[in-house]
């Protein structure tokens, strides 16, 4: 159990593989159970650049959090990972967003992660604007628990920028094909966190996605 967990973790972030060690005896489940409530939140978020054919085709953050689901379970524990981003496609820009949730069931004696995928995840504004409406598609996607999609370029872009600015993308993201959505803001000068919650904290990942668009997308 514990080795298909840890490969089902290390596809959704290293909070995950994280607990599949931590949490793989019951004498250390009540500990990582602590520090899971400690740790609720932005865990890290970092810079990411794609090339294709000798060229720079997309900007990404990527990031990975636990948070609580209230609306669908009860206030059970969740490990969410992803990217988020800007990327070209033949002298087109738009922007994807992948969403992995893993349930994180502490019932027995050991942490069990069940991958999760939602149906529906987007951005989401300041002023609550979503860039739902300008979904392209959604893709498959080999990673266990998770969900591609594809925005047209406007609003998303607008959104992603805005929430740059202050330093704080909201995504937003259904669970079991369910109408109510369960809103994640994700911090992004969170470099890494400790098992107390104690966030480290640089703005280097805003810096480089910066360097990166302004190289992908001059003006």
């Amino acid at each position: 159990m514990l080795s298909s967990n840890l490969k089902r973790a290390a596809a959704a972030g290293p909070i995950l593989l994280w607990l599949s060690i931590t949490g793989s005896n019951a004498q250390n489940s009540e500990r990582a159970m602590q520090s899971l409530s400690a740790m609720v939140g932005t865990m890290s978020v970092d810079a990411e650049t794609e090339m294709s054919s000798g060229s720079l085709s997309g900007c990404h953050f990527m990031f990975t959090a636990v948070a609580q689901d209230l609306i669908y379970r009860q206030g059970a524990y969740i490990g969410v990972s992803g990217n988020v981003g800007v990327r070209k496609a033949n002298n087109n820009f738009g922007i994807d967003l992948k969403v992995v949730i893993f349930d994180i069931d502490s019932s027995k004696s050991s942490f069990v992660l069940k991958p999760s995928a939602p149906s529906r995840a987007y951005l989401v504004g300041q002023d609550f604007q979503t860039n739902l409406s300008s979904l392209i598609a959604t893709v498959p996607s080999d990673t266990p628990g998770a969900l591609v999609s594809l925005f047209q370029f406007h609003p998303s872009f607008g959104i992603l920028m805005n929430g740059i600015r202050r330093g704080k993308i909201t995504i937003a993201f259904n669970r079991d094909g369910g109408d109510k959505d369960i809103r994640l803001p994700l911090e992004l000068d969170v470099k890494s966190v400790s098992d107390s919650g104690q966030r480290q904290r640089s703005d280097e990942a805003i810096r480089s996605f910066g360097r990166c668009i302004k190289t992908m997308m001059p003006q």
